[in-house]
């Protein structure tokens, strides 16, 4: 956030983090009608997948019980038994995109403008789906085996996973926090400062096509804020191994000091990754000033380590 409003350098408290029943049903000895009851064929069971060969002629029947403790030959069935489908049932996919972005796609139609928690490699934010319970995200790739979770709460839950061959290509930084705390990831690209073009931060974003051509980072916004109690994260994204330039990438997080937080404990995390699938993660604990100090922000210092971009 930049304006006229003074900075606070801010010491944050950090804390590292670790990161079908089978039922067999078995049936007795074959049980003959006898010749009085005028049936010519055994009383067999038919299970719903296979029919037994019933047509064996009574005589050459000698030991009945005998006969049953048999492998019994057996016919596929021509009835195809219906699979039933549910209605409710939750689909989603994921595809790559430029920037070692994916595509994410989910289809619930029980699950209508309802809020949805998407997981992803350490990554948490909430959105909700449309009227249609669709919902469509471009997301920031933290593993090159990407695999994405759609939590709805309960069992209704769908999972998608894609290959992402250009994540090595990128270093992305992560901060995400839940409710109001009001949180803000700032890059200064080769020490820019913060009224300069080199400021990325949520208001100069730019497009995913500055980051997959190299000409410069870009920072993508998940989650969101009108939603109760919503996770939300913010991504930046640097080309590091594309960069037409060379030199220090400085991050940093910034709260703002609101009505919403003012004297209370902010819970935040964050994660770092360098092209590989190790990500590293932190807790972050921020103390806010009292509600006499709204308005003012706090920077807050070696919570993000700086990137240093090499020449090509």
């Amino acid at each position: 956030m930049k304006g006229s409003t003074s900075r606070y350098m801010f010491a944050a408290a950090l804390g590292a983090v670790a990161l079908g029943i089978g039922g067999a049903m078995q049936y007795g000895p074959i049980k003959m009608a006898s010749a009085a009851s005028g049936h010519d064929t055994p009383n067999l069971p038919i299970d719903p997948e296979y029919v037994h060969l019933a047509a064996i002629p009574l005589e050459v029947i000698h030991d009945v019980t005998e006969l049953s403790s048999q492998p019994e030959p057996m016919v596929k069935s021509s009835r195809v038994m219906a699979q039933p489908t549910s209605e409710c049932e939750i689909k989603m996919t994921a595809e790559p995109a430029a920037a070692a972005m994916v595509s994410v796609s989910i289809s619930a139609p029980c699950q209508v403008s309802a809020p949805v928690t998407i997981h992803h490699n350490g990554l948490m934010f909430t959105e909700a789906t449309d009227d249609r319970g669709m919902l469509k995200l471009d997301i920031p790739a933290l593993a090159e085996n990407a695999l994405f979770m759609a939590d709805f709460g309960g069992n209704d839950v769908a999972v998608a996973a894609t290959d992402v061959s250009s994540f090595i290509f990128y270093d992305r930084a992560v901060v995400q926090w839940q409710g109001q705390s009001d949180l803000e990831l700032h890059a200064r690209e080769f020490s820019a400062d913060y009224t300069g073009p080199g400021h990325v931060w949520r208001n100069a974003a730019r497009s995913t096509n500055t980051a997959a051509t190299g000409t410069g980072g870009m920072l993508v916004q998940l989650g969101n804020p009108n939603l109760p109690h919503a996770r939300l994260a913010e991504v930046y994204t640097y080309p590091s191994l594309t960069s037409e330039k060379a030199g220090d990438v400085l991050l940093s997080v910034e709260a703002a000091v609101t009505t919403a937080n003012c004297a209370k404990d902010v819970n935040a995390q964050i994660l770092q990754t360098n092209g590989s699938d190790r990500v590293r993660v932190q807790d972050v604990l921020i103390s806010v000033p009292e509600c006499d100090a709204v308005g003012e922000l706090l920077v807050l210092q070696n919570v993000l380590d700086d990137l240093k971009i090499a020449s090509r």
